[in-house]
């Protein structure tokens, strides 16, 4: 919580990369962005971790990032009141 006592949001931002993800990319992608481990969001999508580490590697080859950390850095946005993650 910041200063003004609200949260910070998770939205993806509206970049041309997001829409060339998967429906199922952009629900793993969802999950990344809320901080939740492979295993956590494997167990949410009824799947398995390696299944995850699959579809975090595809999202990280399109969007040109390197890292988890990178690929949560470029898509939250403090105080998004709206959005993909509400």
């Amino acid at each position: 919580m910041n200063n003004s006592g609200q949260g910070v949001g998770v939205s993806l931002s509206p970049e041309p990369t997001v829409q060339i993800l998967t429906p199922r990319e952009r629900q793993v992608l969802k999950h990344v962005l809320r901080g939740q481990t492979n295993k956590e969001i494997a167990s949410g999508l009824d799947c398995s971790p390696r299944t995850v580490d699959f579809h975090i590697a595809k999202i990280l080859h399109k969007t040109g990032l390197a890292s988890k950390l990178l690929l949560i850095a470029h898509f939250v946005q403090p105080e998004n009141t709206g959005g993909f993650g509400h």
